[in-house]
């Protein structure tokens, strides 16, 4: 077989034309010599003239080296026996999701008995990712659910004026000279909920799953800028060197003049991570402080912090739209997975020793998640009822 003819296969596969024979002489050809060196550098070269050009064409890319690494390991990078989850830029990865799964999934679906099992079928069903879904708590009470509030204003309180842009994103301005800064909003975001808010003084603030943030609906006559945490919120805070910035969470504060950074504080981590991206920032806990620089996070366990260097692409991941993890625990992978995608996750065996490493676009299915994890002998089984849908792994 003539490198034109394989050249112009794939050129017919990216463009959508083959048929399921085609395709599955195209998928064969990458595991047979020498076509499939020959194919390698077709797909790189593919990667170097669509990547910033056509997500089409990287959505298509995304299974041929996804079977690369599967068939050749071409892409496996060890911990305890784990592979990467993908190849491909991760803003790619959600448009391709459909698109592994139509190519040989390993979810099937069991009729009548409402449950997705480890297999080699293709799933009939699935869990959506989150988005952007949370509630405003006024002062008074009254919660107002922004995902489906219009947009314009949505409250006016002590002279402050609540307003949804047509981003979906929450500000505040001030309908009087002197609003009252007694008054308290709380925004808080359900599992497989994210929001953004833009606090009176300007600081921009990006909600994760699962968290709440409780705040002035004026800064006007304080001393200070504190707000309340719970879970995860990334932070870029307006300069007020007259006014330092203060982010108060159950073990830690967190005081700051004009930076960017991330806090973690889900309960269920068993610590805190405050991630510094631009800046300086001085955390302080029962135990003692620590004043941390960008690239750097300070770690909270039992209320003593200690300082190390940051991964950035896995601290600030979710912010940027994606799930990423390095030489991560199935359990520290589920916790995240049970946040975004909004199920209860149980375990059935002992625990899995492997470490895992890898990411997906918070935009992708969780099929496209759990199908990588069957390749890396975790097995599972998705239980759905009226009220909720249950993950159980089976290590």
């Amino acid at each position: 077989m003539d490198n034109r003819y394989i050249s112009e296969l794939l050129d017919r596969y990216l463009r959508g034309e083959t048929n399921p024979e085609e395709t599955r002489e195209l998928l064969k050809l990458f595991e047979s010599n020498p076509a499939r060196n020959y194919l390698y550098e077709l797909v790189d070269k593919k990667f170097d003239e669509g990547v910033e050009a056509n997500a089409d064409i990287l959505a298509r890319l995304n299974p041929l080296t996804d079977r690369v690494e599967k068939k050749l390991n071409l892409l496996i990078r060890k911990d305890n026996q784990f592979r990467p989850i993908r190849r491909l830029r991760l803003g790619v990865v959600a448009a391709a999701a459909s698109i592994i799964v139509a190519l040989g999934g390993v979810l099937i679906y069991h009729y009548g008995k409402e449950k997705i099992s480890s297999g080699s079928s293709i799933a009939v069903i699935d869990v959506d990712p989150g988005g952007n879904r949370a509630k405003l708590i006024l002062s008074d009470g009254r919660e107002i659910n922004l995902e489906n509030a219009a947009t314009g204003t949505l409250a006016n309180e002590s002279g402050a004026i609540a307003t949804k842009n047509s981003e979906g994103v929450i500000s505040y301005s001030m309908a009087e000279s002197s609003a009252s800064a007694s008054t308290f909003n709380t925004i808080q975001t359900p599992n497989g909920g994210t929001y953004q808010v833009r606090l009176p003084d300007g600081t921009k603030v990006w909600l994760n799953a699962t968290s709440s943030l409780k705040y002035p609906v004026s800064f006007s006559g304080r001393k200070e800028r504190m707000v309340e945490l719970i879970g995860e919120a990334y932070f870029e805070v307006s300069h007020n060197a007259r006014q330092p910035f203060l982010v108060s969470t159950s073990t830690q504060t967190v005081e700051v003049l004009g930076t960017h950074f991330n806090i973690n504080s889900y309960a269920d981590e068993g610590r805190i991570i405050t991630t510094l991206e631009e800046g300086s920032v001085k955390i302080a806990s029962s135990a003692n402080s620590k004043i941390i620089k960008p690239g750097e996070q300070s770690v909270n366990e039992g209320g003593k912090l200690q300082v190390q260097a940051a991964n950035m692409e896995t601290a600030l991941a979710w912010k940027n739209g994606n799930i990423i993890f390095k030489s991560a625990t199935i359990n520290e992978i589920m916790r995240q997975v049970k946040r975004w995608y909004n199920i209860e996750v149980i375990y059935e065996g002992k625990a899995n020793p492997n470490l895992f490493s890898g990411g997906i676009s918070r935009n992708s299915k969780l099929s496209v998640l759990l199908n990588v994890l069957k390749d890396n002998g975790i097995n599972f089984e998705l239980k759905e009822n009226a009220n909720n849908k249950t993950l159980v792994i089976k290590q």
